[in-house]
């Protein structure tokens, strides 16, 4: 597999095309303006056809979608729809993030070979950096306080909410961390921080200063919000539905900010690599598996 077309993205698939081409692969780009960003060498296909019917595999964004109807590429000039894409595949890998179960039905339905390299634990892992790291700027920027000795609680001990308290622990914060199982609770004491049983959550919600959650759930209902300590502020790293009641916050107030994506936005050249090093590991396994 050696040509590879990159159709749509943000500007981690500028990192994504470059580092493919420095590996040796030929890299046309669908959906991006020419720009000296990219390497010299990278090809700009202007008919979507060819481009595909030209590549021995096409990689789509993380998410791969938006609307479950056209490619992600806020960069394109014009629409790229999915059902066009995918039938144009004959079998060839489609890699995408985070394909909904809709767009797997109709990559079935077009006999297109999908892989949905957000399922990738290397992927998920090496993101909790960059989301880390996101979700304590966001915190820094938007408190009067320092998160040194604050009351901070993190919801979910999930891969994200591990680093995360690991973090937050580390630069002086009071680290609370709520979960539902008995062995991550049993981990929370292990390490150090505060647990905090979900079912016990009510007892000491009001305390904290900042909340992260990372827990695509809604923890954070209107009562639980009702008491919350004034001046608390929200980060939610989770995706949709979310951790909290969005509108309760909107109307009373509340400091939410919805922080899903970070690596993308915070360090699009390290989550890019990520991406990169990610597609590279599927597609060895696809050769592989063909000359078997």
């Amino acid at each position: 597999m050696k040509n590879i077309l990159i159709l749509g993205g943000d500007m981690r698939f500028i990192t994504v095309a470059n580092l493919l081409r420095g590996d040796g692969f030929d890299v046309s780009v669908y959906g991006f303006k020419k720009s000296a960003s990219f390497l010299p060498d990278i090809d700009f296909p202007s008919n979507l056809n060819e481009a595909v019917e030209r590549c021995d595999a096409v990689l789509t964004p993380l998410p791969v979608t938006k609307d479950q109807i056209t490619v992600f590429a806020p960069f394109a000039t014009n629409e790229i729809y999915l059902d066009e894409v995918l039938s144009l595949m004959e079998n060839k890998p489609f890699l995408c993030g985070m394909a909904s179960e809709e767009l797997k039905k109709s990559a079935r339905k077009w006999g297109a070979h999908l892989i949905d390299y957000f399922e990738s634990e290397y992927l998920t892992v090496s993101n909790c950096v960059p989301t880390t790291e996101g979700a304590v700027s966001i915190a820094i920027e938007n408190t009067p306080f320092t998160i040194f000795g604050s009351n901070a609680l993190v919801l979910g001990f999930g891969r994200v909410g591990r680093h995360l308290s690991k973090t937050l622990q580390a630069l002086g914060a009071d680290t609370y961390v709520e979960a539902r199982k008995e062995a991550d609770l049993a981990w929370i004491d292990a390490l150090g921080y505060k647990k905090v049983p979900l079912a016990k959550l009510d007892n000491c919600i009001q305390n904290f200063d900042i909340i992260f959650n990372t827990v695509p759930s809604i923890i954070l209902d209107a009562p639980r919000l009702e008491k919350l300590k004034k001046g608390c502020v929200i980060i939610d790293l989770a995706s949709y539905p979310y951790g909290a009641d969005v509108n309760f916050c909107r109307e009373n107030k509340i400091k939410y900010i919805l922080a899903s994506s970070l690596p993308g936005k915070f360090a699009p050249q390290y989550a890019g690599k990520i991406i990169k090093e990610t597609v590279c590991n599927l597609l060895f396994e696809e050769v592989f598996k063909s000359e078997i």
